[in-house]
């Protein structure tokens, strides 16, 4: 793999080619029909449709150097020496297909490598996870003692332990950017109408007024998705997690606390959206441990993929 290079199979711009036919559809009715409004109207589809395809989403492309990966958008280039984990993103009831994104957290943050490679997803997973050293994650004090007590009474290699994954996938807005590009030329577009031509009516302003709102908007979900990213990541960093042959010891979010197998009467595996939860009402995704009275949600929040967790949980649950 040293030396080869990866890049996703470009997606057909379905978004951008629909946008430009509404486009041109519309300015042609108006100028066929004499519908002198509605060529202005096309102005919209027309920005926006251009602006996905010269500023929309990048495909993924990135060569394997013999000392780190070198990823080309955005720029950056990632030491396999601060590779902190390769996990697939594939849920933890089902086999991975021949192609799944692929999570690499390191030092510095984290990265998604997309489903649509080249090369074999799990050709690039088997590489990179290749250069992960066999080390025991730094645990807080109170499942610290618990791996102490559990390994003193059955041995270290059954015991095994997991750690927050310590980075989390930065959104992607790049689409939203472009469709907030192509509404501001909307805008600029609309709100010169009327000072061009006075014979148009001064509505147009307030259209270029509305389409500068949209962008508002959209900055606006960009910013909250950041924000949203952020918190994850913190919960992420904070959970950890204990099995051993006696039971499990679990600390996510604020919850700290630990089983028998006895205790727990039913394990399944949940898919969905990924939050941190310890509740009977939760509807969160992850591995749910059912004991009297309680759901207990293990999600994906740690440095190793769920199905490997619900894996050692089976082991020893069963």
């Amino acid at each position: 793999m040293i030396g080869a290079r990866v890049a996703t199979r470009r997606p057909p711009a379905r978004g951008a080619l629909v946008a430009l036919a509404i486009g041109a559809g519309l300015g042609a009715l108006g100028m066929a029909t004499g519908a002198s409004a509605l060529v202005p109207v096309a102005i919209g589809p027309l920005a926006i449709g251009a602006s996905l395809l010269l500023v929309g989403e990048r495909g993924f492309r990135a060569r394997f150097t013999p000392t780190g990966m070198e990823i080309a958008h955005p720029r950056q280039t990632i030491s396999y020496s601060t590779l902190l984990e390769v996990r697939p993103l594939v849920p933890a009831d089902r086999p991975r297909p021949d192609f799944f994104p692929i999570q690499v957290v390191h030092t510095r943050g984290a990265v998604v490598i997309p489903a649509r490679l080249t090369l074999s997803s799990e050709r690039v997973y088997a590489f990179l996870r290749g250069f992960l050293a066999e080390r025991r994650p730094t645990l807080p004090s109170a499942l610290e003692a618990y791996r102490v007590e559990q390994e003193g009474s059955f041995g270290a290699e059954k015991v095994w332990c997991y750690a927050g994954r310590g980075g989390r996938d930065r959104p992607h807005a790049r689409n939203l950017r472009a469709i907030g590009t192509g509404l501001l030329v909307t805008a600029a577009a609309w709100a010169a109408i009327p000072l061009r031509r006075t014979d148009e009516p001064g509505w147009w302003i307030a259209a270029g007024a509305l389409a500068l709102v949209g962008v508002a908007l959209l900055i606006q979900d960009v910013h909250l998705q950041r924000r949203e990213t952020k918190v994850q990541a913190a919960a992420d960093t904070a959970a950890a997690l204990v099995i051993a042959p006696l039971g499990l010891a679990v600390q996510q979010g604020a919850m700290t606390g630990h089983l028998t197998w006895q205790e727990i009467r039913k394990v399944t595996v949940r898919t969905g959206r990924t939050t941190v939860a310890w509740s009977a009402a939760s509807t969160v995704p992850g591995i749910v441990l059912e004991v009297e009275g309680a759901s207990i949600v293990l999600t994906d929040s740690y440095d190793r993929p769920l199905a490997e967790i619900h894996d050692r949980i089976l082991r020893y649950w069963r």
